[in-house]
């Protein structure tokens, strides 16, 4: 028999205040750890077909990705899409697909960009 203490809430308990604050401390500390842990790279991607404001919404998602994706940069005008994402989740190879499958013609990577 395991006489362990297990502690079990219904719907309706009130959730203890010193278990709200581990909660909030772990979330907290998780949030600290992945950040840290993640490496973000900046790539700039020129294409071909990007005409109006219209575009950005149909680049944007192909490219979005909540983990792999963090930021998308699109102007248009200079024919460029400016990513910043997670390289251990996605290659720049994976973005140029995404870019052709949106419908753009890709051109170029013109590598790391700046912080």
């Amino acid at each position: 028999m395991n006489n362990k203490s297990k502690l079990t809430l219904n719907p309706t308990d009130e959730i203890p205040p010193l278990l709200k604050l581990c909660y909030c401390l772990a979330t907290y500390i998780e949030s600290i750890i992945f950040s840290i842990q993640v490496k973000v790279e900046k790539a700039l991607f020129k294409v071909v077909g990007m005409y109006c404001t219209t575009c950005k919404p149909i680049v944007e998602r192909q490219l979005k990705d909540e983990k792999a994706v963090k930021n998308i940069d699109i102007d248009y005008m200079t024919d460029s899409v400016i990513v910043e994402f997670d390289p251990s989740i996605i290659t720049k190879e994976e973005i140029k697909n995404r870019l052709e499958k949106s419908g753009y013609k890709f051109v170029r990577t013109a590598g790391k960009v700046g912080r």
